[in-house]
């Protein structure tokens, strides 16, 4: 055997031994735009989609960053509406959620004490992490931007990632629509009523 086909051979069994590497996931903020008046309540999601069959979130450590002249933040809510906390599959109560908010940023950590098994048996391949909901204060547009300090698996690998960021459009104060209550409208009417059927006024018609 000449050494070219022996460096390809051996090249080849190399890439056949690699393990193969996690797919990426994806990190959202949903809805990614939307709109909402001033002295409004607004809430979006933080998701995670795209982990495969062998890959299971064990632990996530983000920081979420928006405009603080605009948004006051309210509260976080951790887990998925439907599927519940994916990172407490055994609802042992030990994953340890934490929201710390600073001055337009929230930082959110969260672990699973799950074992591996259990994790990638049940574990969903997109869900929801957490739901964050704010208080506009003025009107503006203020980015949602997602920053990742640590997305990691059952193995303590890092797993591949890409981020789609959002934005929050705030407009003006639905209290100040034009259209008419319904007693002014009532009041509006009968006026005109009461001045059509004037004799007074019928008199010069």
């Amino acid at each position: 055997m000449n050494k070219i086909a022996s460096t390809l051979i051996s090249a080849a069994l190399y890439m056949f031994s690699i393990t193969p590497s996690h797919a990426v996931a994806i990190l959202d903020i949903s809805p990614s735009i939307q709109s909402v008046g001033i002295s409004s309540p607004v809430s979006f999601a933080v998701t995670l989609s795209g982990l495969d069959a062998n890959t299971a979130l064990s632990v996530y450590d983000l920081d979420i960053g928006f405009d603080p002249t605009l948004l006051s933040f309210s509260q976080v809510t951790f887990g998925d509406p439907l599927l519940g906390d994916q990172l407490d599959l055994l609802n042992l109560g030990l994953n340890g959620p934490t929201a710390t908010a600073g001055l337009g940023l929230i930082n959110l950590i969260e672990f699973s004490l799950d074992d591996t098994a259990a994790l990638l048996a049940q574990q969903a391949d997109s869900f929801t992490l957490a739901i964050l909901s704010f208080n506009t204060l003025t009107a503006g547009t203020s980015p949602i931007t997602l920053s990742v300090n640590g997305l990691t698996d059952t193995n303590a690998a890092d797993i591949p990632y890409t981020v789609r960021n959002g934005a929050i459009v705030i407009g003006g104060d639905p209290s100040t629509n034009t259209v008419p209550e319904p007693e002014a409208l009532l009041l509006l009417l009968s006026g005109s009523l009461a001045f059509l059927l004037n004799p007074r006024r019928n008199r010069f018609l």
